[in-house]
């Protein structure tokens, strides 16, 4: 098992700090990693299309769920620490499991996916304290109902974060939490980018590029990593207090 060092804890600036303007308007072209292209590029062809939700629906119904491990749990809750009676929401909740999971704990949780046939198999299994909802995050993060700014302790999502705008998502999980909330994820990491790109549509990996970006988004005041092959966890704690226009990418 290879445990990663914990990334440096990141203090932010105020809200209105030139310092975090510069820092995430200047991120990409101060990088000293090669920038990413804008859509249409010759890289972005290369990458493998998206499933789509009926691609989704299909591969659901092949039965394939998503196992949560004994050792995902016991580090989660060690890292993590989540508190009953707090709220909750996981994003890409596939059939639920994980979901349940956290209401086991004494959460309340909405559980979101853009695949009709994960959450009718999800809803199969209810919960008092789980929902289940409909939702394309990717497409429409910004206009998420009834979700008001601070109002979540805890953010999960599980093998999505690959099929996602990192940078966006993680901006708008920032306004979500509570000050001292935290967003957990769990997902698959290539060793280079030609291995991201062959990767089969539903075992998705991040480019090595991307992982560095979420553990160093300038919106979070601390980020730690764990991999246990061929999985990467991550936290992010503590969003900082500041509302700026992300750049598209």
């Amino acid at each position: 098992m290879n445990m990663a060092a914990p990334a440096p804890h990141h203090r932010c600036p105020p809200p209105d700090s030139p310092a975090l303007r510069a820092q995430h308007g200047n991120q990409v072209a101060t990088s000293t990693k090669t920038p990413p292209q804008a859509p249409g590029t010759a890289r972005q062809r290369l990458l493998p299309a998206l499933p789509t939700a009926a691609d989704w629906d299909r591969h659901w119904r092949t039965g394939q769920g998503r196992l949560v491990t004994a050792l995902e749990q016991d580090r989660f809750l060690r890292r993590v620490r989540p508190q009953p009676g707090t709220t909750a929401l996981d994003i890409g909740c596939g059939t639920g499991k994980w979901t349940r999971n956290l209401a086991s704990w004494g959460l309340s949780v909405t559980g979101f996916d853009f695949s009709s046939e994960a959450l009718r198999q999800a809803q199969a299994f209810p919960h008092p304290r789980v929902e289940f909802r409909h939702w394309d995050f990717d497409d429409r993060a910004t206009r998420l109902p009834g979700l008001p700014r601070g109002g979540l302790h805890l953010v999960t999502c599980r093998l999505s974060l690959e099929y996602l705008d990192t940078r966006q998502l993680l901006a708008h999980v920032a306004r979500w939490l509570h000050p001292h909330g935290a967003f957990y994820a769990l997902t698959r990491v290539a060793d280079s980018d030609h291995a991201a790109v062959t990767a089969p549509p539903f075992t998705r990996m991040l480019r090595p590029a991307q992982l560095d970006a979420v553990l160093t988004h300038p919106l979070w005041r601390s980020a730690y990593h764990a991999t246990v092959p061929p999985f990467t966890a991550i936290v992010l704690r503590s969003p900082c207090p500041a509302d700026l226009p992300l750049r598209p990418r």
